[in-house]
This record gives C-alpha cells, structure tokens and sequence, in this order.
C-alpha cells in the first residue's frame, strides 16, 4: 500500500486521525462512559518504548490495510492485569 500514493494517503489520514480520538469505554448495560479506566490506560501506554499515539495509529493502518488488526495482551494472569500490549 505504501507504493500507492493514492492508497498510503488517505490511509495515513484515516489512522492519524483515529489516533488522535479521545478513547473512552461504555458500559452497554448501564450506558456510563467512563474516561479512566486500566485498560485505556494500557492503550496510551502499550509498551514503555512505544507511545499509545503510535500503537493506535499502527493499528489503524493493519486494519484499512488487511482488515483485521490482533492485539495481544502480555502478562501474569496471576499477578494483575496486562502489562504491555
């Protein structure tokens, strides 16, 4: 795709843009937002060598590109909760 201007443009307009969105998390049942939570906290900060602006804009341009995009959550289960995507 990075061969295309036509392609690479727009898709790397897409995913800055995504990026740049405020993330919140909803509750289906209840309908809160909620703005602080581990798991955006995890999404700002996937890995301490990799901004969450990055993460986000990469997996932005997997998912216009292949249509699909896997994270992986890494961690102890028994310890806590994820520590880095």
């Amino acid at each position: 795709y990075e061969q295309s201007a036509a392609v690479a443009a727009p898709v790397r307009l897409i995913a800055e843009s995504f990026a740049a969105c405020d993330m919140t998390l909803r509750n289906l049942d209840t309908g809160d937002v909620n703005r602080k939570h581990d798991l955006l906290d995890l999404l700002r900060q996937p890995h301490p060598s990799t901004p969450g602006q990055l993460f986000l804009e990469f997996i932005a341009t997997m998912f216009l590109v292949t249509g699909e995009a896997p994270i992986v959550a890494i961690g102890n289960r028994r310890a806590g909760p994820p520590t880095h995507l």
